[in-house]
Parts: structure tokens; C-alpha cells; sequence
């Protein structure tokens, strides 16, 4: 998802108490998935609400260091673990892209349309548009999370078009629905 255009993006998504385990279940860090758009001052964040545009999140903001970013997930650890309370927390990223004309790095935002009956969606907001706003997408995003997990709660979601050469090891996107 995006415009093309040199914007700044905040994306985010909601984890509600109890999604991925019980009490004392925290959030660690995350990884996200990007295209190989030209991107600088790329921020990860945890918050009980949604930042306004352009401020900060309420517990917790990294900068990612732009000389160890890349295509595909990039990861950063928070400097302390954040208890998932009652309430839930918003996890995201606000990061700002440079013009592009090129179909592929127009979208910087890497998501698909989603297939499951409990997603969350995600919420997006851009200096174009500074409320944040709803998508029924998934981000590739993934929740570095600790504490006491949920026991056999995880449903794997794989497409159904993979193929692979005999001995060749290949990597897959695979999503994980905590049940």
C-alpha cells in the first residue's frame, strides 16, 4: 500500500489482552517487512492508543538504524518488554519514503488483503491524510513477544502454490493465528 509520493506513514495494529497469552504476556520488539522503497527515519513503537500524526507513542518509541535497513523484515528490539494490560496495546511503525514512479516501490506498506475471520486489520495514517484510518489488510509484520504464551493456540495459514526443487531449501510466508 502507498502513493508513490515522499510521504511520512505511521502503520499499526492492535493486540488485545489475552491474544497472544495471558497476563504478564509482553512485547518485545518487532520485525517488518518492507519493500525496497528509499526510506529514512524508520521508528518502531509501542502505545496504549494510537499516536497522533506526527507525535509520540505513549511507552515507547527505536529508531531503526537506516544503514542496517533492507528489503523484507527488519527487526528491532524494544529497550524493555511491555505487559499487554487489560486494555490491549498498538504496535507499529512510522518511517518517510521518497517519490517513486516504479509500480513496485511505489507501496512501501507490504500487506494483503485478509482472508481470516478474526484480523484485526491494521491502521495507517500519512501527511496526505493525518487520521488515522482502517484497512482489512494483514501487515507482514511480525510480534517479538514473551512471557506466558498461549498453549497450542496457533493456527498455521499457508498458500497453497508453493513449490520447491528435491534437497533446496526455500523460505515461505506462513501466518500464524493465535486461536
Amino acid at each position: 500500500d502507498g502513493s508513490g509520493k515522499a510521504e511520512r506513514y505511521y502503520v499499526a495494529t492492535y493486540i488485545p489482552y489475552g491474544f497472544i497469552g495471558g497476563e504478564g504476556t509482553t512485547i518485545d520488539g518487532l520485525s517488518f517487512y518492507f519493500r525496497p522503497a528509499e526510506m529514512s527515519d524508520i521508528q518502531y513503537w509501542v502505545s496504549t492508543a494510537l499516536p497522533e500524526f506526527g507525535g509520540e507513542a505513549d511507552l515507547e518509541t527505536v529508531e531503526f538504524p537506516i544503514d542496517e535497513f533492507k528489503e523484507g523484515f527488519n527487526e528491532m528490539k524494544f529497550k524493555e518488554s511491555h505487559i499487554i494490560p487489560k486494555n490491549g496495546l498498538y504496535v507499529g511503525c512510522s518511517f518517510t519514503t521518497s517519490p517513486s514512479d516504479e509500480g513496485y516501490y511505489k507501496y512501501p506498506i507490504n500487506c494483503r488483503k485478509s482472508d481470516f475471520q478474526y484480523s484485526q486489520g491494521f491502521y495507517y495514517c500519512t501527511s496526505s491524510n493525518t487520521s488515522w484510518t482502517t484497512r482489512q489488510y494483514d501487515l507482514y509484520m511480525l510480534i517479538l513477544s514473551g512471557g506466558k504464551l498461549n498453549d497450542n493456540s496457533v493456527k498455521v495459514f499457508v498458500d497453497d502454490n508453493i513449490n520447491t526443487e528435491k534437497d533446496l531449501n526455500q523460505t515461505i510466508d506462513v501466518t500464524l493465528l493465535n486461536t
